[in-house]
This record gives C-alpha cells, structure tokens and sequence, in this order.
C-alpha cells in the first residue's frame, strides 16, 4: 500500500512541474514582445557597424598549416 502511495505523490509532482513549466512558457508567449527591430537584426561588432563581406576565401594551403596546430 505505500508504494502506491508514493507513486500516486510522484505523478502529482510531476504534474504540477509540468504544468508550471508550461505555465511559463505559456506565460512568456503570451506576454512577451513578437515584434524585431530592424536595428536588432543587423550586426554589430565592438562598437562599429560591419564593413565588407565576413566570407572570405582561404588558400589550401591556410588548412594544411592550421591542422599542424591542431
């Protein structure tokens, strides 16, 4: 009969975590901004905006170099 018992308590637990946890997500969702910036989605490095593009080509021979390294 008691482990009945604590498995009845168990469940509950587990229960009222879940629906906390559900709760504040739920909370969060309703409550929160759904709205960006424009501003937010630009990046913004030390300071300074971004100048040229972040993709630049490297040699082969850059890798063959770095992996003496690693």
């Amino acid at each position: 009969m008691g482990g009945v018992v604590h498995l009845w308590l168990l469940t509950v637990y587990f229960a009222a975590v879940l629906a906390l946890v559900a709760g504040m997500v739920g909370g969060s969702y309703f409550l929160g901004q759904r709205h960006m910036a424009r501003s937010t989605r630009q990046p913004f490095e030390s300071g300074m905006l971004p100048v040229g593009d972040a993709k630049l080509r490297f040699p082969i021979q850059f890798y063959l170099v770095a992996m003496l390294f690693v």
